[in-house]
């Protein structure tokens, strides 16, 4: 695409309204990834707290604590 095509489709009004809606387009499906990929990060880690969580509960504390 040369310099006078993006000119052309600049002053295009039709050209530029597609080119308006293809990034409207792809900017929300760009923030539906993220929040679905931080839903599934925030699922693993805490599948993964839990299962830590299991593994300790089911081993003996036998050192003195503290007071």
């Amino acid at each position: 695409m040369s310099k006078g095509d993006l000119q052309d489709c600049m002053e295009s009004e039709s050209c530029f309204r597609g080119v308006k809606i293809t990034l409207i387009i792809l900017h929300s499906l760009s923030i539906i990834f993220l929040i679905i990929g931080a839903i599934l990060v925030t699922i693993l880690l805490t599948a993964a707290s839990a299962q830590v969580d299991k593994n300790t509960a089911s081993t003996t504390y036998t050192g003195n604590r503290a007071s």
